[in-house]
């Protein structure tokens, strides 16, 4: 049945071809300029065939046959890999793409933004809070009449205003970005194969899959520290055991947390709050 749909399919691209060339002939033989059009503009063609239907309908037909027959050959095809249960030849054809390593990537760039927007929240922040205490106090030096302070005063308070609004956009942009990376969370998790859970994930607890030369690793074992929040921490280079978990996971790098139930790779505070908190 295979190699039956495969000649099917070679006699449909053949007529295809033939239809292509002779429609090309055809408009040469109406003008060089009709030749030229179908030859190289897109759509020309198209065109030509309406325009000089009875020259060019034998193109055509031969051109619509050889689409069907395509078409009856990939179904033929399609119908054989079913019942044998190995891809034909029409799965050989398409590109082959990795949805779940592409997810992936896609996953693992967004939370090194989140992380580099994380950071300049932090330093904003700070900047912002600043800014604020020193404009309350500046407010509370004003003194009836004194014009040039109150006029001091509004400039700083309008950039004040300026800056708070930065920082709004920056947490817009930040919740943004998590709410995408839920999202595609979500859609790996569906597209990847069911795998097998440790029996530490089902503690409850918090674990951690990790390396001592990580520093994503570093920096979610500072923050359980200031959290004071209790976890299990897997070393995959130093423990056979845990490296075998790791696999068993399917884990794609560290540190792979493992939190009352949810999967969380690499480092990013949102998302383990919200596993924390159960959201």
């Amino acid at each position: 049945m295979e190699l039956l749909s495969l000649l099917i399919l070679l006699c449909g691209i053949g007529l295809m071809l033939f239809g292509g060339i002779l429609s090309v002939v055809r408009a040469f033989q109406q003008s060089v300029g009709w030749g030229l059009a179908v030859l190289l503009v897109p759509f020309a063609q198209l065109v030509f065939t309406v325009v000089h239907w009875r020259v060019a309908r034998g193109a055509f037909f031969l051109a619509i046959a050889g689409i069907g027959i395509v078409g009856l050959a990939a179904g033929l095809g399609n119908a054989s890999s079913a019942d044998s249960g190995r891809p034909g030849w029409v799965g050989k054809l398409l590109p082959k793409t990795d949805s779940v390593q592409g997810l992936t990537q896609e996953i693992n760039r967004l939370r090194e933004e989140i992380i580099e927007v994380e950071a300049r929240l932090a330093t904003q922040t700070q900047a912002v809070t600043k800014e604020y205490n020193e404009l309350a106090a500046q407010r509370a030096t004003l003194k009836s009449g004194d014009n040039a302070g109150v006029e001091a005063f509004n400039v700083a308070a309008a950039e004040y205003a300026g800056h708070r609004k930065v920082l709004d956009a920056e947490r817009a942009g930040l919740q943004r970005r998590q709410t995408e990376l839920n999202a595609l969370l979500s859609e790996r998790a569906a597209a990847a194969p069911a795998s097998v859970a440790s029996p530490a994930a089902s503690s409850g607890g918090v674990v951690m899959y990790s390396t001592r030369t990580c520093p994503a690793c570093r920096a979610a074992k500072n923050y359980f520290a200031r959290k004071r929040i209790p976890y299990v921490e897997k070393d995959v280079q130093t423990s056979p055991q845990a490296a075998a978990e790791f696999r068993q996971l399917k884990g794609r790098g560290v540190p792979l947390l493992l939190i009352k139930g949810r999967r969380i790779e690499g480092f990013s505070t949102l998302e383990i709050d919200a596993a924390l908190a159960g959201s």
